[in-house]
């Protein structure tokens, strides 16, 4: 095989074919380069199995120069996975360890499972689980919570107030499966229960959907917040992040409202009334 340097084109007779990857130096300019190669899979195992630096210095001196172009391909293909790899080990060694790529494409779709399975646990929710679910986290946000008694509102509405005892805003919750939308009548009706209310702002949540006539009802008056099923899954998450909800979706369930409701009266934290009434409504709900 004969060769020229890629530099100074000054040739250098007849080189062994066994030499093919090896580093060498043209004499007459100094340019170092790799030998190429003459036997395609000689070229292709080499890409595999030589160091990195000597690879990139191949690249960059064109060690497959004499390959037809679907070699060439081939070798192209085989750098990229040796470059991801070793950029891969470079993070792991500055930072410990780090994902690979399949790794990270695992955890996404871990992530959208999980993210799946918590959707369906908020629809699967009554309405009297959602409510007190909704409840926790204005309370984890430091404000407090009276429900609402008047029969012109729904049952299981309340009122949020903040620390200095000023009303906050007026809270529904509407429990909702994802093929069953909350719709732009259900936004009328809240925004009466407001008004009577007379809140100055208005907080609908559902565990479901709007459709998108309420959407767009809603962009028109900027005291009201709409919260689905999504956006309430990020509000759950957010809370959990800053450790002020501690409980899973799965312990908003009736059953384990009640246990709960029980252990507060039996610890004499809550009036007989009190727990009369809450396990009354908790019990409609079953």
């Amino acid at each position: 095989m004969k060769l020229r340097c890629e530099q100074c084109h000054c040739p250098f007779g007849r080189v062994d074919e066994w030499l093919g990857g090896k580093q060498a130096r043209c004499e007459a300019c100094g340019f170092e380069f790799v030998i190429p190669f003459h036997d395609a899979d000689a070229l292709l195992e080499w890409a595999e199995s030589a160091p990195w630096p000597l690879i990139e210095e191949g690249l960059r001196t064109g060690v497959a120069r004499h390959q037809p172009a679907r070699v060439v391909s081939q070798w192209v293909r085989l750098f990229e996975k040796r470059r991801e790899r070793e950029i891969w080990r470079l993070e792991r060694e500055e930072h410990g360890r780090v994902r690979s790529r399949q790794d990270r494409l695992l955890e996404a779709e871990e992530k959208r499972r999980e993210e799946a399975r918590e959707l369906g646990a908020l629809e699967a929710m009554s309405p009297g689980s959602l409510c007190c679910l909704v409840m926790d986290l204005f309370l984890a946000k430091g404000f407090s919570i009276k429900r609402c008694e008047s029969r012109r509102m729904h049952r299981r509405d309340f009122v949020v107030f903040r620390e200095d005892g000023e009303q906050e805003a007026v809270v529904r919750c509407l429990a909702r499966e994802s093929t069953a939308k909350a719709t732009s009548r259900d936004l009328r009706h809240f925004a009466a229960a407001c008004a009577l209310e007379g809140g100055a702002k208005g907080y609908l949540v559902t565990s479901g959907q709007f459709t998108r006539n309420a959407r767009t009802a809603a962009a028109r008056h900027p005291w009201l917040t709409l919260h689905d099923g999504e956006s309430l899954l990020k509000w759950v998450r957010r809370a959990r992040k800053d450790k002020a909800l501690p409980l899973l979706l799965t312990d908003y369930d009736p059953i384990r409202l009640l246990t709960t409701l029980k252990a507060r009266y039996e610890s004499k934290l809550i009036s007989k009334a009190a727990f009369d009434e809450e396990s009354a409504r908790i019990l409609e709900d079953l």
